[in-house]
């Protein structure tokens, strides 16, 4: 069975932020002003050709990863700059504030922007070779501020997203281009997380293991045999607790 495993990496440290699930949704529990990085890997056990998209608070990161490997790990460093692949501003959590309501949308859009906030997904597509890719000549930009919350008028506050992303501080890695253009054909595999601050699970009365609030506090790996990583069947997505990491190579190639 084929499987996506998903984990948010501390990138000094290399330790996964601690995970919890509850009522069918995974959470990784930070605090605003933390960088991360999002590892995911995916079983590949008959080398697929494979295109993996990472999105952050419901936007897609222009910069894609292909895997052609039986289990590729495969990093997104951040948010794309410049030209290329070699420069990026490392992903950060900040508070998801509420804006103030001035020429804020409301109804259906703003609900659905609460639900996008806060949430990293990452989608897996089957794919095919086309042709040569082009040289590196799009201009990566950043995003200036995080994304707010749109005011409710209903709802108690501590039910909305506590953490969004930001951006936070620029990085130079070397990362090979792919040399062929690949397109997306079928969806295979596709995995939510949602990221959120301790004190507003405990205010939704989510129960968190000893093991994970200690690792929360403390920074430190977490090994609980009952936690695992954000696993997602290629059928259909399913989550579990806390995450591993392991060294592989991967190539990028823009969206």
């Amino acid at each position: 069975m084929t499987s996506l495993t998903v984990a948010l990496i501390d990138p000094i440290s290399r330790i996964p932020f601690p995970q919890v699930t509850h009522e069918g949704k995974t959470y990784v529990m930070s605090q605003p002003n933390a960088e991360y990085i999002v590892t995911a890997m995916y079983s590949n056990p008959r080398r697929l050709t494979l295109k993996m998209y990472l999105y952050i608070d419901g936007v897609k990161i222009k910069v894609a990863k292909h895997v052609t490997r039986k289990n590729n790990l495969i990093k997104f460093e951040g948010f794309p700059v410049g030209v290329g692949h070699t420069k990026y501003t490392r992903f950060k959590f900040a508070d998801a504030e509420l804006d103030d309501g001035s020429g804020v949308t409301t109804g259906v859009a703003a609900e659905g922007t609460s639900q996008t906030i806060g949430s990293i997904k990452v989608q897996v597509f089957n794919a095919v070779k086309k042709g040569l890719a082009g040289p590196s000549t799009h201009f990566y930009t950043a995003p200036t501020n995080a994304k707010k919350i749109p005011n409710k008028s209903k709802g108690k506050f501590f039910e909305l997203p506590s953490l969004t992303t930001g951006v936070g501080s620029q990085v130079s890695k070397k990362s090979t281009k792919s040399t062929h253009h690949f397109q997306c054909t079928t969806l295979a595999a596709s995995t939510t997380i949602h990221c959120e601050t301790l004190e507003t699970l405990r205010l939704r009365k989510v129960p968190i293991p000893a093991a994970i609030v200690a690792a929360y506090f403390a920074q430190a790996p977490v090994v609980q045999d009952d936690v695992k990583p954000v696993v997602s069947s290629s059928s259909s997505s399913s989550s579990s607790s806390s995450s591993s990491s392991s060294s592989s190579s991967s190539s990028s190639s823009s969206s």
